[in-house]
This record gives structure tokens, C-alpha cells and sequence, in this order.
């Protein structure tokens, strides 16, 4: 099994990432609007101390994740240079940048409200500030229009590889399901 990526496909590393965080994205969606149908109750609490600890997890493979892809670039585009294949490109950098904003407003949104960080009980991320509403409320603000960014790139993301799957019938959704070697 081929670890690293090649310019026919991608390699295991790039490939698990890949789904480990499309799992965390996933959770921290569906937990961040559980807690806005929930409210202030404290189930809602309940929800938050988890949405922000999976937060904290995922914060280390998303970020694994985009030094990863900056440092093995990607694999040649099925159907060479293709506008298609300059929009799927913008999409999966926009969907890492909002990614990126997303765990920086989150963690920011926590510290500012006064709190710590705590990941379960593997390790805490101490507030670098003091408390401050206003900046809290932003932040939060913020972190929620990213949220609802990275679903929109997730829609877009997944339409295109349902259209190589469905209608290219290219590989190129197989090649994030196994790695593919060079020949």
C-alpha cells in the first residue's frame, strides 16, 4: 500500500486525512447546529463542551492535514487543465482556508469568553486574554459564517466528485478511496 502521494493518485496518509477530517467536519456541523436548535438549555451546554473539545481534535489534523497537502502538492488533474479542475482546485483551498478561520474564530471565541479549552481530558489550551464580550460575539459571529462556508464547499466539493463518479467515470473519486501507485 502506497504511504505517500505520486502524480497518479493519492497516497494513504492523504487519503486518511482526508476522511478523518471530512468526519470532524461532519460532527462539528451537525453538534454546532444541534446547539443552536437547543438553545441555552443545558443540553446545549452539554453539546458545546464537547463541539469544543472534537473542535480541538480536529484543529490538529486539519492543520496536519494542510501542511500535508503544501508539502506533497497534488496529484496531476484526470482531464488535464481544465477549468473545471481550476474551480475544483479553488474550492479545496477555500474549503482549507475556511477550515483554518473556523478553528482560529473557534478557539479564539472560547478564550475571549474567559475559558479555557479543554479536549476531554487529554490536554487543556489555557486563555491567552481576559474576558471581552464584544470580541466574544464577533467571534462567534464569524466562526459561524465559516461554518456555514466550509458546508457550502462541502456541497460543491462532493457534487464534483459525485460528476466524476457518475457522469466523468474517470477514477478520480477512487483515488480517494485506495492509493494508487504510479504505473
Amino acid at each position: 500500500m502506497r504511504i505517500l502521494d505520486t502524480s497518479k493518485g493519492y497516497g494513504l496518509i492523504s487519503i486518511a486525512l482526508h476522511w478523518i477530517v471530512a468526519a470532524f467536519i461532519t460532527f462539528l456541523f451537525v453538534s454546532g447546529q444541534v446547539m443552536g436548535f437547543l438553545e441555552n438549555t443545558p443540553a446545549a451546554r452539554d453539546v458545546r463542551t464537547v463541539h469544543i473539545a472534537v473542535g480541538a481534535l480536529a484543529a490538529s489534523f486539519i492543520i496536519a492535514r494542510l501542511i500535508w497537502r503544501t508539502v506533497q502538492g497534488t496529484p496531476e488533474k484526470i482531464g488535464g487543465d481544465t477549468a473545471l479542475n481550476k474551480l475544483a482546485l479553488a474550492i479545496q483551498w477555500l474549503l482549507l482556508a475556511a477550515m483554518i478561520g473556523s478553528v482560529l474564530t473557534g478557539m479564539f471565541s472560547v478564550w475571549s469568553n474567559g475559558r479555557d479549552i479543554a479536549a476531554f481530558s487529554l490536554f487543556t489550551l489555557p486563555t491567552p486574554m481576559g474576558k471581552n464580550e464584544a470580541l466574544h460575539h464577533l467571534l462567534e459571529d464569524v466562526h459561524e459564517v465559516l461554518a456555514n462556508t466550509i458546508a457550502a464547499m462541502v456541497v460543491l466539493h462532493v457534487a464534483g466528485a459525485v460528476k466524476h463518479l457518475v457522469v466523468d467515470r474517470d477514477g478520480v473519486m477512487r483515488r480517494m478511496l485506495r492509493p494508487v501507485g504510479e504505473g
